[in-house]
């Protein structure tokens, strides 16, 4: 809470006086914020504790415990308007262990608090509102770990009415306005503020900056009397942690188009077990032509007899050509991590193997190789792994032989192109680098499979995708 009051006031010293000129993005893109934890502090009310609930080490309380408090909830066009004081004197019960790990995510329309415009997430059908943003209903009053609600003795706030399109005066009188306008550009919060003189009751439209993210609009000053506790929480509405995690799903989810995770499908010839003649499944890995290794759709493996499936092909294609900028932010919103310096990612739709090192605590790419996965009969397993041991060549006793081997999982390694028993001559694979055309293993150029070899340690995290 401390660093939000900080950051807050960091942000009002940098604002810029700015006339805005467009209409804003106002709703939110539904994307994951984080997993609902059950803080340490409480809320108290008249007649019972509450647990809050923290979402990125920030509070929240649902919904539903305002509505059993008594306060009044409209939804109007899907924004929800919270208004009244409390009431009720008997409160049923709430589990918080409802909420605990699940998932959160940011609630598309937004919410009111009075005045106060705030985002909201969502947990199954549950809303949950910021603690802070009910500030601008009642006076936040905390005691050791303990919050509760008093009421406001006097809320000049209440002479105004703000909404999604605009300010009303809804006195006779003339108002003179300050307003901050909160932002959020991808990077950080921004704070434009505008000087607003309303006749009585006169309304005026809002017209905001297009290209950034509107959160909220806060009066710091009306009638010349200043509204300064907005400076000091912002009614949590700039929690920078909430709104780069924010930002980092909708980069994460525009990246998994540009990656998507390869997939081959198969249909079944006759019923095997749980699946039935004709369904479509997943599928993992041959093995030695013995059996396949296949997905249903929840995720669940099966071994099924090797002519029990027919290949279908490939669910996704390749889009085309990526930056080491884009690979590089993949690997880090994936959370991707390795016990070593190295890491390896193979991205089979593109037959390309990434080496990435890490540079401080980014991930930097180093090499981008072509490479041959395998062949839709016998693919190349997805998942992650790690490099377990190293062979300096491999296959000799079948006639041939593969080079520099780096083995992550049983016999599915990188290894080089085939050469003949000597190692002299390329027997095959160099023309074929770029498509997939091996048994299962990652072929690479003599040079590039050399390179690994010789620098990637035993432990470095494989990522086959």
């Amino acid at each position: 809470m401390k660093m939000v009051k900080k950051m807050c006031s960091l942000f009002l010293l940098l604002s810029i006086f700015i006339c805005p000129i467009c209409y804003a993005k106002n709703l939110f893109e539904v994307v994951s914020i984080g997993i609902v934890e059950i803080a340490d502090e409480v809320f108290m009310d008249k007649y019972q504790c509450y647990p809050l609930l923290k979402v990125k080490d920030q509070f929240y309380l649902p919904l539903s415990v305002l509505e059993q408090m008594g306060v009044t909830i409209k939804a109007i066009d899907q924004i929800i308007y919270i208004e009244a004081p409390i009431k009720k004197e008997e409160i049923s019960n709430f589990s918080a262990n409802l909420f605990q790990g699940k998932v959160a995510y940011m609630r598309q329309f937004p919410i009111y608090c009075n005045n106060i415009r705030s985002f909201a997430l969502v947990v199954d059908e549950e809303v949950l509102v910021p603690f802070e943003a009910l500030g601008a209903m009642w006076e936040i009053k905390s005691y050791e770990g303990t919050f509760w609600f008093e009421e406001k003795l006097q809320d000049i706030l209440q002479l105004i009415k703000i909404d999604e399109n605009g300010i009303e005066n809804k006195t006779d009188h003339l108002l003179p306005i300050q307003c901050c306008h909160v932002y959020w550009n991808g990077k950080t919060h921004e704070i434009l503020q505008e000087s607003i003189l309303l006749e009585g009751m006169e309304r005026k439209e809002w017209l905001f900056d297009k290209d950034k993210l509107y959160i909220t609009t806060f009066v710091t000053q009306m009638g010349g009397l200043e509204i300064d506790k907005v400076s000091k929480t912002a009614y949590g509405q700039c929690h920078k942690p909430t709104f780069l995690q924010y930002s980092d799903s909708i980069r994460f989810d525009e990246l998994s188009k540009k990656f998507p995770s390869y997939k081959i499908e198969a249909q079944m010839k006759y019923g095997v077990g749980p699946f039935k003649e004709k369904d479509i499944v997943e599928l993992c890995r041959s093995e030695k032509h013995s059996y396949f290794l296949i997905k249903d759709k929840e995720g669940k493996k099966y071994q099924v007899p090797y002519n029990s499936i027919r290949i279908i092909g490939e669910k996704g294609a390749a889009l085309g050509k990526v930056d080491a900028a884009d690979i590089e932010e993949f690997v880090r919103l994936s959370k991707i991590e390795s016990a070593t310096d190295y890491l390896l990612w193979t991205d089979i739709y593109r037959q390309r193997t990434y080496v990435l090192r890490k540079q401080g605590e980014k991930w930097k790419l180093e090499k981008s190789f072509v490479c041959s996965t395998g062949k839709n009969h016998n693919p190349t397993p997805g998942g992650v792994y790690e490099v377990q041991y190293m062979i300096p060549y491999i296959g000799v006793e079948k006639g041939y032989r593969c080079k520099y081997a780096l083995v992550f999982f049983r016999d599915y390694m990188y290894h080089s192109i085939l050469f003949d028993k000597s190692g002299k001559y390329i027997k095959s694979g160099q023309y074929e680098l770029g498509s997939k055309a091996s048994h299962g293993c990652v072929r690479l150029s003599e040079k590039d499979s050399q390179w690994l070899y010789t620098h990637i340690p035993v432990k470095t995290t494989v990522w086959i995708r």
